[in-house]
């Protein structure tokens, strides 16, 4: 009774335990053509079977994969009560979640890392594909094994519309219902980047406003109006950069770098 079948969990390949399912692509690449011994799990118990690693072609490109996929989180019911309650902590969570990945994506080192992955997404598609690389002037060290050892999309940036639309189209397939889900996740992930307090977002106004009234109490006065005018010239830097990162992104997916 040897193979892989639908419902097993692979826990390991070729002795490589595998911590999340991208690991299967880095362990599963350089062994192409090998039979290799898998550690499953299959209706509670482990089992070693030897799978042989054959190429594929999907949408026109080249790959290698033992034909399984992420695997979809059980259902779960909750009574009317429960989901009371369960909704504002899973709120807060994705909250959270979300401020601290803006956090780590508008640091030096993140903003960094995003004109990186821009400068090199044409590079770092071909090495995924195998493609020829297009040419470009050499920073001096650089060499094509390099390159296709960082080609792996990095998870920090930001998706544009033509990302989001892939993954749910990707998700919808597989289950209908976790659209909703991604629908929540990108509105309250909107909501939290529209806090930012720079104008033109709302949390500039929120911060204008709070401003206002400490300068109110500090005067004494019954009604103080900043001079938002003042503040054109810092509003117009922010919209350009948001529509910069907004083409970035675009470009990125565009260049088939979704961070999945």
């Amino acid at each position: 009774d040897a193979g892989i079948r639908e419902g097993d969990r692979v826990l390991a390949i070729d002795g490589e335990e595998l911590g999340r399912f991208e690991t299967v692509r880095e362990v599963v690449g350089p062994l192409e053509g090998e039979t290799v011994p898998v550690l499953l799990e299959r209706g509670g118990e482990r089992r070693t079977v030897d799978v042989t690693l054959r190429p594929f072609v999907s949408n026109g490109q080249e790959g290698c994969c033992l034909g399984i996929s992420r695997g979809t989180a059980p259902e779960e019911r909750l009574g009317v009560l429960e989901g009371a309650v369960r909704a504002p902590v899973e709120f807060v969570d994705i909250t959270w979640t979300s401020a601290q990945a803006l956090g780590r994506f508008f640091t030096p080192g993140g903003v960094t890392d995003f004109a990186g992955q821009v400068w090199d997404a044409r590079e770092d598609r071909a090495a995924r594909t195998g493609d020829p690389a297009p040419s470009r002037p050499s920073s001096g060290g650089s060499s094509s094994s390099s390159a296709a050892d960082d080609a792996e999309p990095s998870e920090n940036r930001l998706l544009s519309i033509l990302g989001l639309v892939q993954i749910g189209s990707d998700v919808g397939k597989v289950d209908p219902s976790a659209l909703i889900g991604i629908y929540a996740l990108v509105n309250i992930f909107i909501g939290v980047f529209n806090l930012v307090p720079l104008l033109p977002f709302d949390g500039g106004h929120v911060a204008i406003a709070v401003y206002e009234k400490v300068q109110e109490r500090r005067l004494r006065r019954r009604r103080y109006f900043a001079d938002v005018a003042r503040l054109l010239p810092l509003t117009m830097v922010v919209i350009g950069l948001l529509g910069a990162l907004s083409l970035s992104t675009i470009y990125l997916d565009l260049t088939n770098a979704y961070p999945y």
